[in-house]
């Protein structure tokens, strides 16, 4: 018996570096760090999944005959395709709606940003608010609502507002005299728990959504 170079396969070889996700059950690894066109990134980070596993955000780097870029990437697990990226030089606090259909983040300089969401079946971005927002942002568990801490232009201070995906009007939860901040839904979307600036202490509070 004789081997050829084309049947032999170097068990030392690295596998292409980058982000991977792992199936539990299937015990098998899927490469997701890949751009739209197909190209390996070179260097992917902070992924984010949505609940049911079938979508991927992340930050990755391109290098290209175009430059090095620095993008959010959103990858689709299940038909292995990159559906979107956006520059990510301004962009921090991902987070994917249950069902992966939609992605909220910030954008903007340090502090305050505006936050956007993108639909992910229309590839439309929508900015939640003409005031300024503070991060993180939730979505509720069925990802029909996005609770987010926003401050109205005539306002001084952080409220909390949930947000129907698809509508343009932001509803107000909160109206205490100080700052309400980092909302995060609760598992049966009854409560949102939110952070309360108390003089130089922050206190959680539960907020009854009914």
């Amino acid at each position: 018996m004789f081997f050829t170079t084309a049947n032999i396969v170097s068990l030392s070889r690295p596998v292409n570096p980058g982000l991977y996700v792992y199936d539990v059950v299937a015990g098998t690894n899927q490469l997701a760090s890949i751009s739209p066109s197909g190209e390996v990134l070179i260097k992917a980070s902070k992924p984010v999944l949505s609940a049911d596993g079938s979508r991927v955000a992340f930050f990755g780097t391109l290098s290209n005959s175009s430059g090095v870029k620095n993008e959010l990437y959103l990858r689709d697990l299940v038909q292995q395709t990159t559906l979107w990226s956006t520059n990510a030089d301004q962009i921090a606090s991902l987070v994917l709606s249950p069902n992966g259909e939609f992605l909220a983040f910030s954008s903007g300089g340090s502090g305050t940003k505006p936050l956007i969401v993108y639909n992910a079946i229309d590839g439309s971005q929508t900015r939640v608010g003409a005031g300024t927002g503070r991060i993180p942002i939730s979505f509720s568990p069925d990802g029909s609502q996005v609770a987010f801490s926003w401050k109205e232009e005539a306002r001084d201070k952080f409220h909390i507002y949930t947000k129907p995906i698809g509508s343009s009007a932001p509803v107000r939860r909160t109206t205490h005299a100080t700052d309400d901040l980092s909302p995060a839904w609760s598992p049966d979307g009854r409560f949102i728990a939110f952070h309360r600036t108390l003089s130089a202490e922050k206190t959680e509070i539960i907020l009854p959504f009914v």
